[in-house]
């Protein structure tokens, strides 16, 4: 195994590579891109196995939900994030960003 180092934006943009594999909606691309840059900004991926298509193949099948409006668990959102809160304890589910109205939620 080798060990690399790439710039954030250039990990942001193979991660949205793979993205696309999944969906070309615009607002589940600005929530991820959202989410993944954050992820980027906080360091999450530093120091650890940076495997694109299990990051986002996970995300997207496994670990993420989009809650727009009409969605069961919208008001519960959208009341969090104008609260700066984004954990929804009673669902056990963390806000990781919001896009054109819309919400990506973390089981």
């Amino acid at each position: 195994m080798i060990t690399i180092r790439i710039e954030e934006e250039v990990a942001l943009n193979m991660l949205m590579d793979r993205l696309s594999y999944w969906t070309d909606d615009a607002t589940t691309t600005a929530l991820y891109e959202a989410m993944y840059r954050s992820y980027l900004d906080e360091g999450m991926f530093d120091g650890d196995n940076f495997n694109v298509m299990n990051i986002v193949d996970n995300d997207y099948v496994n670990w993420c939900t989009i809650i727009e409006k009409g969605d069961d668990l919208y008001d519960e959102c959208k009341k969090a994030w104008d609260n700066f809160e984004r954990c929804i304890f009673s669902k056990d589910c963390t806000i990781e960003a919001e896009a054109n109205g819309a919400y990506i939620v973390r089981w």
